[in-house]
C-alpha cells in the first residue's frame, strides 16, 4: 500500500496546490522587496505633467540633496504622504497629488503610472488609521474623486499580462480586507468561498481534463490552470468589490 504525504489526500493534489500557490508567492514576496528597495522617481516622459500638477497644488519641491526619499513619501511632491493611495501596478501617492495628476495631464482618459508608465485602472486606499476615522471635506472629496476614476476606469478591457502584473497588490489589499465585516466584503467572501469550493473540488475529483494517472506530473497541468484562473477571478471579483464600495 503506497503511502501519501496527508492521509486521504493525494500527492497529486499536493503538487498541483504548490506548483499553482509558489509562484505567486513568489511574485508577492519579489513586488514587494522591490517597492521596498527601489525609490519611487518620476519617469522621465512623466515630468511635464507631473510639474503642472505640482504648481496647481502649489507643492513644488524643495532640493534637499541631503534628503532620501522613501516608500513613506509621495514621489510627486516629495512630501509625507497624505491620504495614500496606491496604483494598481503597486506605487502609492498623495491622493491630491495623483489626482491633479489625472486632471491636469489626461483628464479623457486613463492616466499612466507617473513611476513605471503602466496603465492605471484602479487606485486604492492606503489611509492611515486617523485619515480612515477622519469626517472632513476634504476625506469625503477625495473619496468622490477615486470613485469616480475608478468608476470609469476600472473596467476597460484589458490583456491576461495587466492582469497577472495587477496580481500582487490586489492580492495584498485583498488579504488585508478580507475580514472585515461591512456588507460588500460579506458578499465578496460569498464569492470567493464559493469559487474555491468548486476549485478544491476539481482538484479531489477522480475526473480531469489530463489525467494524472495516465500522464504523469504533466497531468497537473489542468490542476495548475484551474488554479491559476481562481486567483485571477479573485482578484477581478476584489477590483469590482473596490469599484463598488467607494461609490457608497
Amino acid at each position: 500500500m503506497s503511502s501519501t504525504f496527508l492521509e486521504g489526500v493525494g500527492d497529486e493534489v499536493i503538487y498541483a496546490c504548490l506548483l499553482t500557490i509558489l509562484p505567486f508567492i513568489l511574485i508577492t514576496i519579489f513586488a514587494t522587496m522591490k517597492k521596498r528597495y527601489n525609490h519611487q522617481i518620476i519617469h522621465p516622459d512623466s515630468l511635464e505633467n507631473v510639474q503642472t500638477a505640482r504648481e496647481h497644488l502649489n507643492r513644488v519641491p524643495i532640493s534637499n540633496p541631503n534628503r532620501r526619499q522613501n516608500e513613506s513619501n509621495c514621489p510627486v511632491c516629495l512630501d509625507d504622504l497624505s491620504f495614500g493611495v496606491e496604483t494598481n501596478c503597486g506605487h502609492v501617492f498623495c491622493a491630491s497629488c495623483i489626482i491633479a495628476y489625472w486632471h491636469y495631464g489626461s483628464w479623457l482618459g486613463g492616466i499612466k503610472c507617473p513611476v513605471c508608465r503602466q496603465k492605471v485602472t484602479l487606485l486604492l486606499l492606503c489611509f492611515t488609521d486617523a485619515e480612515t476615522r477622519s469626517t472632513t471635506q476634504e476625506r469625503a472629496d477625495i473619496l468622490n474623486q477615486i470613485h469616480d476614476y475608478n468608476r470609469r476606469f476600472s473596467g476597460e478591457p484589458r490583456s491576461i499580462m495587466d492582469y497577472l502584473n495587477d496580481i500582487p497588490t490586489l492580492l495584498r489589499h485583498c488579504l488585508q480586507e478580507l475580514f472585515s465585516w461591512n456588507g460588500l466584503m460579506i458578499i465578496f467572501r460569498m464569492r470567493i468561498t464559493i469559487c474555491a469550493v468548486f476549485g478544491i473540488c476539481y482538484l479531489i475529483s477522480p475526473l480531469d481534463i489530463i489525467p494524472e494517472a495516465a500522464f504523469g506530473l504533466f497531468g497537473l497541468l489542468d490542476d495548475v490552470f484551474v488554479l491559476s484562473l481562481m486567483v485571477v477571478y479573485i482578484t477581478i471579483a476584489y477590483r469590482e468589490l473596490v469599484a463598488n464600495r467607494l461609490g457608497g
